[in-house]
């Protein structure tokens, strides 16, 4: 018998997010450094679809993780009690959420020194009213379609994962076959998405089309096949299926291998299958939290800016938006080096701070109130 099922928490799950944020992190500071007009990486991490699949990665650990407490609430306590998990996952997001939309408002729109030269990051063009209701509502993956924001529009990912919070304890809870449900979900999705997209290519009416290209456009950010699959695997982590194969060590190897070469062959064919990454890197959260993984993330540094990784991940934009931008134009002449040596290492010691100082005396309060809802 596995004893890790019987955990709420997993400290190496904790390092895996610390990973992902960091990939994060350095893929937004190359990104900005395109923009700004640095000698920069993005194009390569475009190509080999880096920043997209590390998003896809943040979805299987919250379709992993939410579906193995949920799953396991429900053996513990006979049933999942959906309107209590509404409640711990709004203590746990919307108070840095709306605390930053709040800061966003009064600081960064319409300041000059928080916008992009790139014409899709054109948002003073487009209603703010209409753009931060849209934030305030919790779709802000819907105003990430519509207009590129450069301090906000990360936080499109969020608006996902609180639409997958909506829907899935609720499948979860009437759902007597999970892994039978899940799997016509993601088969019945991914038709759709593809269907759709190809049907869209008959559109001719450019009003018609802008409204065609928003739907396939939220179609494909809204991975919920993604987290779908992460719960399949989470279903088998819980109940003790298929452990000798994901655990052994050759599976693991596979699974590496299959991650590098997608990456590889995005690189040259421009396509990646987001559903199979997502079952891939599932299946290695399932070693990391079953303490079989071959690479260990139990490291307490990690661990720690895993733990604080909500915080930084929401003031990281605006941060390495900001100092790079000094730096394109107080350091115009100095050598990349030092522009980079300062770019990642100031951008990344305010964000950090950013994200200790948030996790400590805003975010924690918050996180304690949680437990009058367990």
């Amino acid at each position: 018998m596995n004893t890790s099922v019987n955990k709420n928490y997993f400290l190496g799950l904790d390092g895996f997010r610390a990973v992902l944020t960091l990939f994060a992190f350095i893929y937004h500071v190359e990104m900005v450094k395109a923009v700004v007009g640095i000698s920069n990486a993005y194009d390569f991490f475009v190509r080999t679809n880096f920043g997209e699949l590390t998003i896809t990665g943040f979805f299987v650990l919250s379709g992993f993780l939410i579906t193995y407490l949920l799953l396991k609430e429900r053996r513990d306590h006979g049933k999942i009690e959906v309107l209590k998990f509404y409640k711990r996952r709004a203590l746990r997001i919307w108070p840095l959420y709306y605390l930053y939309l709040f800061i966003a408002v009064i600081f960064f729109w319409g300041n000059d020194f928080f916008s992009f030269p790139w014409p899709q990051f054109s948002y003073m063009n487009h209603s703010a009213l209409k753009i931060m209701i849209l934030h305030f509502i919790g779709m802000p993956n819907i105003a990430y379609l519509i207009v590129l924001i450069p301090f906000l529009s990360h936080t499109w990912t969020i608006g996902v994962e609180e639409q997958f919070y909506l829907i899935w304890p609720v499948i979860l809870r009437y759902s007597k076959r999970m892994i039978r449900f899940s799997t016509y979900l993601i088969l019945a999705l991914l038709f759709i998405k593809s269907g759709y997209h190809y049907f869209k290519g008959y559109i001719s009416d450019p009003s018609v089309r802008f409204w065609a290209d928003l739907i396939d456009k939220y179609l494909y950010y809204f991975r919920i096949e993604c987290m779908a699959a992460a719960g399949i695997v989470a279903y088998l982590f819980l109940n003790n299926k298929y452990n000798s194969l994901i655990y052994s060590v050759k599976f693991q190897l596979v699974c590496f291998a299959s991650i590098i070469g997608m990456h590889i062959c995005s690189y040259f064919f421009h396509y990646v299958s987001n559903t199979l990454y997502a079952f891939l890197l599932s299946c290695l959260a399932m070693n990391i939290a079953g303490d079989k993984s071959i690479l260990s993330f139990d490291n307490q540094y990690l661990a720690y800016l895993g733990k604080i990784s909500y915080g930084f991940y929401i003031a990281h934009m605006a941060i390495i938006s900001s100092v790079s931008k000094l730096v394109q134009s107080c350091f115009l002449e100095s050598s990349l080096i030092l522009k980079n040596i300062l770019i990642y290492g100031v951008s990344f010691a305010l964000t950090l701070g950013a994200g200790a100082l948030s996790y400590r005396y805003f975010e924690t309060p918050f996180l304690k109130m949680k437990g009058r809802f367990e």
